[in-house]
């Protein structure tokens, strides 16, 4: 190289370190650095003018193009690398393997975004290191959310540096001085406060909180020894109270004896688990109930004298008494009197989103049959049947003897009003559709147990908490409010057979003992060669 070029060189280089020094002294760009910039291209280029033939040789080189191409490789390598994490960070599309689907939303959850009309705003307000780091709790349980729907808008907010917007939304706030977070969501002008963790199950709740617009009230029926919404022990009912009351339903008692008839805000009547006969004036208020399009939840015992066969038969449904024995629920370790509903109806609204190879699971059940009804007209559904293995008999403490089959233990009885009309010849021909939609039609669920909807059951035994919320939901005609069930890791357990533990003894040691062997004899020969 010249002496002309290397000056040249030189002065590209001192001008690219007097530009960049002094823009990292000065924190900024200034106007005059474009002159070092130029010197610095102009340096470059002269010096390749000068020298050309040099660095043309060089080029031309069998050693550089090599080195070339290497470089070209590593560089197609990196821009794709760079391509593929501005990717991953623009679309932020995942996929879930998990069993449990740990990383997905529930369908009943995307469903309800799919609904949205409209922005939902999702307001945080937190305080000092540890309301930050909850925020960043919220922001990744909210990705989700936001992937599904653009109409899910969330902000967030230092309650010390925002003190006066804060003020607003915490004056009337339980525990505004001693929490260190607060999330609010607001829809169509309703404002709601989100419970923590902040998980699926508490966002999804105050969601739905803030997009009904009417309230729901579901009565349990009391006074004949039904199951209890207040204990708390195996035997009770109030995880299911609490599942009703998340989802944003008040919940009520109701008995016959102390009030009278049914009152007119009950949205779904709740009859769970009776020990003791209803009286025959008692019968006769559930029956003009569901006349009147009542919605109803019957879950009965078939070792209980409840007096309701009678009334069941009357729309559709024969509660046989008979006890459900399953063999299969036996070898699961649940014992034959625990039967397994393994059989879901695809086309109702409550079971279609199950999976295949998805269970419920029953404890001392009864089967359920369909007859004609001789209060009316309906469309009976069987939700959920037993496997083909199981049997029912009429004692528990006879003989185990019966014909194998699948028994439908859940049943879903409706009403169709214009169906009833044209029946019974009352159709008005003048109604519009719109009349005629507004008109309620019955709606009847039957359990053949209520065992399953007890706080043993309801959320440690396979799709019994989906089963039951779903079912009330469809009840109260409110189907995208449905069950989302708490998601836990699920421990997988791993057995090994001997020969198993011997192949992974041979893998994790012996060969790689074999490779270290094989290697050192190579070397040694090319050594002596």
């Amino acid at each position: 190289m010249s002496l002309l070029g290397k000056l040249c060189l030189s002065l590209s280089g001192l001008s690219l370190i007097i530009m960049m020094s002094t823009s990292w002294i000065l924190g900024g760009w200034l106007n005059v650095l474009y002159v070092f910039l130029g010197l610095f291209f102009l340096g470059i280029i002269l010096s390749f003018l000068i020298d050309y033939h040099l660095y043309l040789g060089f080029l031309l080189m069998r050693t550089t193009k090599n080195g070339m191409s290497m470089g070209v490789s590593i560089l197609i390598t990196l821009v794709f690398c760079a391509s593929l994490a501005y990717l991953s960070t623009r679309f932020k599309t995942s996929m879930d393997i998990t069993e449990e689907r740990i990383n997905s939303l529930a369908p009943q959850t995307i469903q309800l975004l799919k609904n949205l009309d409209q922005d939902m705003d999702l307001i945080v307000f937190y305080k000092g290191g540890t309301g930050n780091q909850k925020k960043e709790l919220v922001k990744k349980n909210l990705t989700l959310f936001k992937q599904k729907s653009s109409k899910i808008k969330d902000r967030y907010y230092d309650a010390h540096l925002r003190n006066k917007l804060a003020q607003e939304y915490l004056n009337e706030t339980p525990g505004k001085d001693s929490e260190d977070i607060f999330v609010f969501i607001e829809y169509k002008g309703k404002k709601v406060l989100v419970e923590f963790p902040f998980d699926e199950e508490k966002l999804v709740s105050s969601m739905i909180k803030a997009t009904r617009r009417q309230e729901r009230t579901i009565y349990f029926l009391s006074g004949h020894e039904e199951r209890d919404i207040s204990n708390q022990e195996g035997s009770g009912i109030s995880k299911f109270k609490d599942a009703l009351v998340r989802s944003s339903f008040q919940v009520k008692t109701w008995s016959f004896v102390t009030n009278g008839a049914l009152p007119k805000d009950v949205s779904a009547l709740v009859i769970a688990g009776p020990q003791k006969p209803y009286l025959e004036k008692e019968i006769q208020w559930l029956e003009e109930y569901l006349d009147k399009g009542g919605r109803m939840f019957v879950a009965l015992d078939p070792d209980k004298d409840h007096s309701l066969k009678p009334f069941l038969k009357k729309f559709g449904v024969n509660y046989t008494s008979r006890y459900v024995m399953d063999r299969i629920a036996a070898l699961m370790g649940l014992g034959q009197l625990s039967p397994l509903g393994v059989y879901f109806d695809k086309a109702s609204v409550i079971t279609s989103s199950f999976q295949q190879g998805s269970f419920s699971v029953f404890h001392i059940a009864s089967h359920l049959e369909i007859v004609g009804a001789t209060r009316g007209s309906f469309a009976i559904t069987e939700l959920v049947k037993t496997n083909e293995n199981a049997i029912s008999v009429p004692d528990i403490k006879g003989k185990m003897e019966g014909k194998h089959a699948a028994h439908v233990i859940a049943m879903l009885v409706e009403e169709s009003k214009e169906f009833e009309e044209e029946a019974r010849g009352q159709k008005d021909p003048k109604k519009s559709d719109k009349e005629k939609k507004q008109k309620p039609a019955m709606k009847l669920a039957v359990f053949g147990d209520s065992d399953f909807l007890t706080n043993d059951f309801i959320n440690n035994r396979g799709l019994n908490r989906d089963l039951i919320m779903n079912t009330i939901s469809y009840l109260v005609d409110e189907s995208d409010l449905v069950s989302i069930r708490p998601k836990r890791l699920k421990a997988t357990q791993l057995i090994l057979k001997s020969s198993d533990q011997m192949g992974m003894v041979f893998f994790s040691i012996a060969l790689p003992i074999i490779f270290f062997i094989c290697s050192f004899i190579i070397w040694f020969r090319r050594r002596e060669a």
